[in-house]
């Protein structure tokens, strides 16, 4: 239904006076007056294309949010923005390419910057040039911004007339050079077809010398799951859920549950444009033709329910995870039967130490893990997760140099053995070194393990029904981290084990816990052959 241009404003105006109230607080505020501003200038835009071509912008309740959370959540302290990084995840027909045309007007016109450089980026030229396309349609409707700006169509940029010279300009990865670049403002179109980061590092490199950066990752899912949106995709969920905090990051992600994709309730939940730019008739009768054929099931997952259809199922869900969580152990561990795991790294990655505990019918969880000083700073970089916080939380330990450092590690170990009262350390037999023959010479019980299925599966599963049924206690964020990071490989018989070969983030601490629950659980318990036989394999 079209509605008028004061009409769209009433409405938002709803949705900024609900924002207000939940985005202020003692560190930020959301600047209404700021917010208000850029939807009026938004609603007197006109689409482009569709049913609403040349019709002022329709601009919707999340599209409201997305725009005015991202630009106008500011610290209290600095007055400047809060967020550098922001990712809607949203389906296809959900009037991204408008709203992103339309954010690039606002930073344009309205933003404070001075000697603006605005940038419409994606993996193909064609594909940029859409939103500068739409851009450029809605100024020459307006007629007024028209006369503010020059258009060159043989560099496809937009230059302001005045002191400054603005710019918006398209930039794709096969650009001749990118040197010289200050960006302050760009979108990165379609994410999930970038092959890697390249374009979108050299974005954000430039941006340095700014005062207030941002960057914008609008996408659909994909089918590169190993991609780099991917990786921003599942950092954006572990922001949302606390796994991992980064105040600057702002995320609005639109998808179906994978296990109820068939159910319309569903299909409303990831279209949040639901009547305008899709249609539920038409959601249902690719829905058909979905239930008939596996090349339209997957297409209409991944572009209509924004399902990534290659991605591995989750492990173990983050909210039944942290359900077993507690903010520390206080339990004497000293008297209670343990088993070990140890997951040995390359000598330049996370090596983990992780024990099971036997407690009431429960299992505690304790662990360490390692890695060399001089990685400390380029794994945080890379893996984008808080290493610094759990070395201070003591769920990390740094060894000196820059690889790590196993006289540390024989050392923990060998004082845990004396410590506790521990039955067996499990370590992969094909990854094995000097270390496990020098804790067999301290009379350390080492026992070598297998990463098959034959010796994963098991634990695995084991592991997956503990977390289910709140069987176990854990207080290590290190270890959160590991599980949410697991894909699982499966054989045709049902068996199934941690791919590590799939993922980018590590998987590390969780190998260690599984390879100690090969020693815990009750079958192999009974058995006792462990620790009666010596060291064998699996």
């Amino acid at each position: 239904m079209q509605r008028t241009v004061d009409d769209v404003v009433k409405q938002a105006y709803k949705v900024i006076d609900r924002l207000e109230k939940e985005h202020t607080n003692d560190i930020y505020y959301y600047d209404k007056p700021l917010a208000q501003k850029y939807i009026k200038f938004i609603a007197m835009l006109k689409h482009t294309a569709g049913e609403f071509a040349g019709v002022n912008f329709q601009i919707l309740d999340f599209q409201t949010e997305f725009v005015t959370v991202s630009l106008c959540v500011k610290r209290r302290d600095t007055k400047r923005r809060r967020y550098k990084s922001c990712m809607l995840f949203i389906p296809r027909k959900s009037g991204k390419t408008e709203l992103l045309a339309a954010i690039l007007l606002v930073m344009f016109f309205l933003d404070k910057e001075k000697g603006k450089e605005i940038y419409t980026m994606a993996s193909e030229t064609e594909q940029a040039k859409i939103i500068y396309n739409a851009a450029y349609s809605m100024i020459k409707q307006t007629g007024y911004f028209e006369t503010m700006i020059n258009a060159y169509k043989s560099t496809r940029s937009i230059v302001s007339k005045g002191e400054f010279n603005d710019v918006l300009k398209v930039l794709t990865a096969n650009a001749d050079t990118k040197d010289g670049l200050r960006a302050n403002c760009a979108v990165a179109d379609e994410g999930h077809s970038y092959k890697d980061d390249s374009l979108y590092k050299v974005i954000e490199e430039s941006m340095i010398s700014r005062l207030e950066p941002i960057i914008f990752l609008i996408s659909t899912a994909g089918y590169l799951i190993n991609g780099w949106f991917h990786q921003r995709y599942e950092y954006a969920k572990k922001v949302q859920k606390g796994i991992i905090k980064d105040d600057s990051f702002y995320s609005m992600i639109f998808e179906a549950d994978p296990n109820k994709w068939q159910e319309e309730a569903e299909w409303i939940k990831a279209n949040p444009a639901l009547g305008y730019g899709v249609k539920l008739d038409n959601l249902r009768d690719m829905y058909t033709r979905a239930m008939h054929s596996g090349t339209e099931e997957v297409s209409f997952k991944t572009k209509h329910l924004n399902i990534w259809t290659n991605s591995s199922e989750t492990f173990i869900a983050d909210h039944t995870w942290v359900s077993n969580m507690v903010d520390r152990i206080d339990i004497d561990l000293t008297k209670l039967k343990c088993w070990g795991g140890l997951d040995l790294s390359s000598t330049t990655d996370i090596t983990s130490f992780y024990l099971v505990f036997e407690y009431q019918n429960k299992i505690i969880i304790k662990g360490k893990n390692y890695l060399p000083s001089e990685k400390l700073r380029e794994k945080a970089r890379n893996d984008n997760v808080p290493y610094q916080t759990w070395v201070k939380e003591g769920f990390l330990t740094i060894t000196e140099g820059n690889v790590v450092d196993y006289d540390v590690i024989q050392a923990d170990i060998e004082a845990a053995f004396t410590k506790y009262n521990i039955q067996g350390i499990a370590f992969d037999r094909w990854n094995s070194s000097s270390l496990i023959s020098r804790l067999l010479e301290k009379r350390v019980t080492m026992l070598a393990f297998g990463q098959g299925f034959a010796s994963m599966s098991a634990p695995t599963k084991q592991l997956e029904k503990l977390a289910l049924e709140k069987n176990f206690i854990s207080d290590d964020p290190m270890l959160r981290w590991a599980i949410s990071n697991i894909a699982l490989q499966k054989d045709p018989a049902g068996n199934i084990k941690p791919a590590k070969d799939k993922v980018k983030q590590k998987i590390d601490p969780a190998v260690a816990l599984i390879m100690a629950l090969g020693l815990y659980i009750p079958d192999m318990q009974k058995e006792s052959a462990y620790l009666t036989r010596g060291l064998r394999s699996l």
